[in-house]
């Protein structure tokens, strides 16, 4: 049944799960609050967050690119897999994610995301979960510790971005889990936690502060960044280890320990 959560069971294994309660017409409604939201997909199949449709207080409606751009909705959705979050913009059945919601909203101070389920699942294995600004580029940095992996991380330029927030260019990070073990990371932009950092394309020495936290004691963390194809071939990207002040050019080196 769709509705509020009052619970959770963790299964460790293989397990036979019996289903109660009845399926959810499509489309199908979610109510989000200010600030960040844990929700689950409410039908029996996938939906892409992107062509969801998004209601305010007084009834207004937005396409989601819309509620992106005028900051009702601050990130797209992250799953917790491999002991990380997985940026994603499709949902599907038995599996939670984050989302952000603007911490002042117009009327009663809810939104209402409406779902339709139809997408199959070459769409969802194609489909971005983080897209590239209009005439920029964007990079992801991957880290993992002892197999656990974050793979929602990324920075990059836009000609209307600025080294501050950017409505529908900067994304939220979800919070740090506080259970279990895990590997997180973020970008870090006036004491704000980053999924997505995008700076402007006149800056030619923008820099990125990463941050790096995870529950591994006496273990090698390891960043990757498997594709920087996108970026201009005048960008020269280099990583700086604070702790070392060692600095490796990153288009010649793809991986750092």
């Amino acid at each position: 049944s769709s509705g509020n959560g009052e619970g959770t069971q963790w299964i460790s294994g293989a397990a036979d799960v019996t289903l109660q309660g009845f399926d959810v017409a499509s489309p199908a409604s979610i109510t989000l609050l200010p600030g960040w939201n844990l929700i689950g997909d409410p039908l029996t199949a996938p939906f892409d967050l992107y062509v969801s449709s998004v209601t305010d207080g007084n009834g207004t409606h937005y396409t989601m690119p819309q509620a992106l751009s005028q900051g009702l909705i601050e990130s797209t959705l992250f799953a917790f897999l491999l002991n990380g979050y997985q940026s994603t913009s499709i949902l599907s059945p038995w599996v939670g994610a984050w989302i952000k919601v603007a911490d002042e909203l117009p009327g009663n101070g809810t939104l209402t995301l409406t779902v339709s389920s139809g997408t199959s699942s070459a769409a969802a294995s194609q489909a971005p979960a983080i897209k590239t600004p209009a005439e920029g580029w964007l990079a992801s940095i991957v880290t993992s510790v002892s197999g656990m992996v974050d793979s929602s991380t990324y920075f990059g330029a836009a000609p209307k971005a600025t080294a501050g927030h950017d409505r529908n260019l900067d994304l939220a990070k979800p919070p740090m889990p506080e259970l279990g073990p895990s590997v997180y990371s973020c970008f870090v932009n006036d004491q704000t936690s980053l999924a997505v950092d995008v700076r402007s394309t006149l800056d030619t020495r923008a820099k990125w502060a990463l941050r790096v936290d995870t529950s591994a004691a006496n273990a090698d963390v390891t960043l990757r960044w498997p594709d920087l194809q996108s970026l201009p071939a005048d960008v020269r990207p280099v990583l700086t280890d604070q702790a070392t002040v060692s600095t490796f050019y990153m288009r010649t080196s793809y991986s750092y320990t």
